[in-house]
């Protein structure tokens, strides 16, 4: 195995290998992978067969325990906690589902009848979907996913010599920005909707998105006059001391 990892490192480190051929080549093999595994159902077949023996298991303790119904209880809430377990990628995928939350509170509904009849009119209900509200209370964080997930892709093709410890790095970004996007659609999701009419949320949730974009940009910017200013002086300084 280790052997393999050594290859599989030289391969990319060989600058004779064209930069296309490093990208095809892993790409046709996990495609074959991924084929295979799809013909022939090995994840499928495998991952059935574990939670099959995993739900026998706990019918077989619950015969047992018939008459202790904190056992049989637990069991139960394990049996269902198997049954609709999602992996992380599941998990995420969930999170721009295009469906709407069921069971949100709502804000502000008490209004004369004459003013709801005219919003109404005017201006929809609509129930929070969970795709739009994940993109709008999260759109920063998502954004800057994709470009960290672009560098993964990205770094080991490049000539850097600490690549791979800047691809570890920029693995390791993604996982933290995945959990601030979890993290900022919960907070947002604890506000109730407004007036039964979701996009009212979308838009604060979107106008915060962006201030905090615009806010990030102005730092890089600021940063980078800083940065060329230092070099600015510190080459002049040189310059003066070589004269």
């Amino acid at each position: 195995m280790g052997e393999l990892i050594k290859k599989f490192i030289e391969f990319f480190e060989n600058q004779r290998i064209s930069i296309s051929r490093k990208i095809t080549i892993p790409l046709l093999v996990i495609l074959c992978i991924f084929l295979i595994d799809n013909l022939l159902g090995i994840s499928y077949y495998w991952k059935n067969e574990m939670e099959i023996d995993y739900i026998s298991k706990i019918e077989d303790t619950k015969l047992k325990c018939t008459s202790d119904t904190i056992i049989i209880k637990y069991l139960e809430h394990k049996m269902d906690e198997a049954i609709q377990r999602k992996n992380v990628f599941q998990w995420f995928a969930s999170l721009f589902e295009n469906v709407n939350i069921v069971g949100t509170q709502e804000f502000g509904t008490s209004i004369a009848n004459d003013t709801l009849h005219n919003l109404r009119e005017w201006f929809p209900e609509l129930d929070r979907n969970q795709m739009w509200h994940t993109i709008t209370s999260s759109l920063c964080f998502i954004l800057l996913l994709c470009i960290s997930l672009l560098m993964v892709i990205y770094f080991p093709f490049t000539s850097d010599k600490d690549k791979f410890g800047t691809t570890v790095a920029f693995i390791f970004i993604s996982g933290i920005l995945v959990l601030f996007i979890w993290v900022f659609q919960w907070i947002w999701g604890l506000i109730p909707v407004i007036l039964n009419r979701a996009y009212i949320n979308y838009s604060i949730q979107l106008i915060f998105n962006l201030l905090l974009i615009s806010g990030i940009i102005l730092f890089i910017v600021n940063d980078n006059k800083k940065v060329k200013k230092v070099k600015a002086e510190f080459n002049l300084q040189m310059q003066q001391n070589s004269d």
